[in-house]
C-alpha cells in the first residue's frame, strides 16, 4: 500500500527480469484475491515501514492461511505484520508520522530488496544470466 507498494513494483521489475513469476498488488482486494489463490510453493512478501498496514497484514495473514511462506519487510520488528511472518526483513530507517513516504524510508527498502535479489542471483548464476539474457532480448 502507498509508497511500499512503488518498493513492491521495482522489486517485482527485478525478479521478473531474472526469471522469477511474480506480482506487486497494491490494491487491496486484488491482493486478497491473490493472497486467496497461493499454495505452500509460493512466497508472500508484505512491505510496510510501521508493519500496521491493516490491508498489507490481512493479505499476509490470507497467504500464511493458504500455506505459503510468509515475509515482512518492516522497520518494526515487534509489529503485527512480523508477528505473523515466518521470516522478517528489517528496513533501517526511522521517520516519523508525517514522513511517511521518505527517500531514507525508500531507499532501505529498495537496499533490503536488493540483497534478496544479489543472494538469488548468487544462488544460480548460470540460470539467472540465462534469464537476464531472454528478458533482456525481448525488451529490445
Amino acid at each position: 500500500m502507498g509508497s511500499s507498494g512503488i518498493t513492491a513494483e521495482d522489486a517485482k521489475n527485478k525478479l521478473m527480469r531474472i526469471g522469477f513469476d511474480v506480482d506487486a498488488l497494491t490494491n487491496n482486494h486484488f491482493m486478497y484475491m491473490k493472497a486467496a489463490l497461493l499454495n505452500r510453493d509460493d512466497v508472500a512478501i508484505g512491505i510496510s515501514h510501521s508493519g500496521t498496514s491493516k490491508e498489507t497484514i490481512k493479505a499476509l495473514a490470507l497467504a500464511k492461511e493458504c500455506g505459503a511462506t510468509t515475509v515482512a519487510l518492516t522497520h518494526n520488528p515487534l509489529s503485527p505484520l512480523a508477528e505473523l511472518s515466518d521470516y522478517v526483513l528489517i528496513n533501517g530507517n526511522r521517520q516519523g508520522q508525517l514522513q511517511g513516504d521518505s527517500i531514507g524510508t525508500k531507499i532501505t527498502q529498495l537496499f533490503v530488496l536488493d540483497m534478496l535479489y544479489t543472494l538469488l542471483v548468487r544462488d544460480n548464476p548460470q540460470h539467472t544470466r540465462q534469464q537476464k539474457y531472454k528478458t533482456t532480448q525481448a525488451l529490445d
